[in-house]
């Protein structure tokens, strides 16, 4: 998948490398069809920032959480991302070098460069009403 990222054009940051390189970070060796759903925390029904505990278990009752390996197959497939547009990939946290964990974002700079990169998600970390996820729907 990193070659294929890097081969498109993609700029893949060092924390996406490093998670890419967990043992939790597993591809399928099956094709599947996968369908997502992208909404906003707002959207999801939050009236004050959840935590990433309370996000996640709010994405679970609607669809799942994405596989760890499904980021690198949507920054691949959405090559017609705004400039300046940005979500994060709802998963379950991979724990990096650093010892915190980290979820996927799927980013296009307003220069129009694509990256993959990734951010902390603490369990306690409390997630703007406007930030924007990708989860897996059923």
């Amino acid at each position: 998948l990193l070659r294929q990222l890097t081969a498109a054009g993609i700029e893949v940051s060092q924390r996406a490398r490093a998670l890419m390189a967990r043992d939790q970070f597993v591809t399928s060796t099956t094709p599947a069809e996968v369908s997502f759903g992208r909404t906003t925390v707002r959207a999801l029904g939050f009236v004050e920032p959840p935590t990433t505990t309370q996000l996640f278990a709010r994405v679970c009752e609607l669809g799942s959480l994405c596989q760890p390996e499904d980021a690198p197959h949507i920054r691949l497939a959405f090559s017609d991302q705004p400039n300046g547009d940005f979500f994060w990939v709802a998963m379950e946290p991979i724990t990096g070098s650093d010892g915190d964990p980290h979820v996927f974002r799927v980013e296009r700079y307003d220069d129009g460069q694509r990256w993959l990169d990734a951010d902390g998600a603490h369990t306690e970390i409390q997630w703007f009403l406007d930030g924007s996820l990708v989860f897996r729907l059923r």
